[in-house]
């Protein structure tokens, strides 16, 4: 979507929205930037267009490309959002809708995500994974507002130093049980040593026992 993104400016190409001329120039610019992958200069063009034309909606859509395209996501939301404001029901915008809906949900932003989502089902995209996608999001806006309006009463704890005395230690899994944990650890944070394994601990009496390797057969 990104790169899509980066060369909307040719779908466009039969007419941007923008009428000044010095917006258009710019934006131009941007394009021959962006062919040459000097994303900071094409950033300087794109900010240059919408200082002669706040309401030119192609700019900020690639400026949040570029934005996104270095995790720059504040930068990126703010760009994107602006463009769904200025488009709020355009299929060739719906890759954006997508992308605010995802910063809006993984900030716990349920309604404004469904929000987003909603916006993309409405232009029906050609692309259908993307379709789907929203769609499930959508639900999970749903299922997420209704769920914290009835919090569980849940205190986590962390468990005892056998268990956590690795550089890492991820993806723990209960038995049935629940007297067994298996989980994946990487033991240093050497970065040209980054193996990891997956470790095996038994409860005993109410204590978790030393983890062992699950096997050397698994880990080799």
């Amino acid at each position: 979507m990104i790169f899509l993104l980066l060369i909307a400016g040719s779908l466009f190409s039969q007419g941007l929205s923008s009428t000044n001329k010095k917006a258009i120039q710019h934006y131009q610019y941007a394009e021959g930037w962006v062919q040459q992958r000097k994303f900071d200069d094409a950033k300087k063009e794109l900010y240059l267009a919408i200082d002669k034309d706040p309401n030119f909606y192609e700019a900020y859509l690639k400026l949040g490309a570029i934005h996104k395209l270095f995790d720059d996501n504040v930068k990126a939301r703010n760009a994107f959002k602006k463009a769904a404001e200025l488009k709020p029901d355009y299929k060739p915008l719906a890759g954006a809708y997508y992308t605010l809906a995802e910063y809006s949900f993984n900030e716990g932003q349920y309604d404004e995500a469904k929000k987003y989502y909603d916006m993309v089902l409405n232009v029906k995209p050609d692309d259908k994974l993307l379709f789907e996608k929203s769609r499930r999001g959508k639900d999970n806006c749903d299922f997420a507002i209704e769920a914290k309006k009835h919090p569980l009463d849940f205190k986590p704890v962390k468990m005892s130093p056998v268990i956590n005395n690795f550089f890492v230690q991820q993806y723990p899994i209960l038995t049935a049980d629940q007297q067994t944990i298996i989980y994946y650890v990487v033991r240093t944070s050497d970065r040209n040593d980054r193996n990891g394994d997956i470790m095996i601990s038994k409860k005993e009496n109410g204590v978790w026992g030393h983890p062992v390797s699950i096997s050397d057969k698994i880990n080799t």
